[in-house]
């Protein structure tokens, strides 16, 4: 004897699960957000999702969680976002389906789609929908075609020379650890908190710079501007002249 469940109470089974899954899968991203640090920013190797989901258990690359470097989650909790979508159509097919293919044998009739049958099919339009999303419709940043004409507008900015002002060359860029340590004595004493590498930091600052003689390098900062300059004046800026042209008067 075959036993009938009520379709309704099904597609509400099946929505409870989609609902269940999708918020484990958010808590388990955000619990395990860039863990292990080690594997931050790295993505297994592969095409599509299940190259990824393959690569992620063979080769160990990956958090466990979400990465916010690749601004992604982790191959396996991406599957199971594909898997509440595929229950919440599964639940609505069941709900909504007006015609059978197959009879029911659940239903004299034969007027709605099976349980299974509603599944399959469900699965079925998903995964053609993501084919026809990642094969066949061009990227989000395809460019296109070249242009048929060329641009025959001329950049032009106003020949005005604009004179560096006598408090602005107190201003020094700093980076890495000291503009990290000017950061924080900033804030202290404060709830705030400066968190990240120091590395590849830099800012401008106002604030002198700490005797030459407690640093481990030396830093000729005159040298470095008349470097960075050409040994050029750099106490004023003409929008209209390219600084690296000599232009003959």
């Amino acid at each position: 004897m075959q036993l009938c469940y009520p379709r309704d109470e099904v597609a509400w089974v099946i929505a409870a699960t989609a609902l269940g899954v999708f918020v484990s899968t958010i808590w388990t991203g955000s619990i395990f957000q860039g863990s292990p640090v080690t594997e931050l920013g790295n993505r297994p190797l592969g095409s599509h999702l299940f190259a990824y989901l393959f690569r992620y258990y063979k080769d160990g690359v990956g958090v466990w969680g979400y990465d916010p470097v690749l601004g992604a989650f982790a191959p396996p909790l991406r599957t199971r976002f594909h898997l509440v979508v595929i229950l919440v159509l599964w639940a609505g097919l069941l709900s909504h389906w007006p015609v059978s293919i197959i009879p029911d044998q659940c239903f004299s009739s034969g007027i709605s789609l099976s349980h299974i049958q509603s599944g399959v099919l469900a699965m079925t339009c998903y995964l053609l929908l993501q084919y026809l999303i990642h094969y066949c419709l061009p990227g989000v940043s395809h460019p296109g075609g070249p242009r048929d004409h060329k641009i025959q507008r001329i950049p032009a900015w106003e020949d005005t020379t604009t004179t560096l002002p006598a408090f602005a060359k107190k201003w020094r860029c700093t980076v890495a650890e000291e503009s990290h340590e000017i950061s924080k004595a900033k804030f202290a004493g404060t709830a705030a908190s400066l968190t990240g590498e120091a590395s590849g930091r830099q800012m401008w600052t106002n604030q002198k710079e700490k005797d030459p003689t407690t640093d481990k390098i030396k830093v000729d900062e005159k040298l470095v501007m008349e470097m960075a300059s050409g040994g050029r004046e750099n106490s004023s800026f003409n929008p209209s002249r390219n600084p690296n042209r000599c232009v003959s008067s």
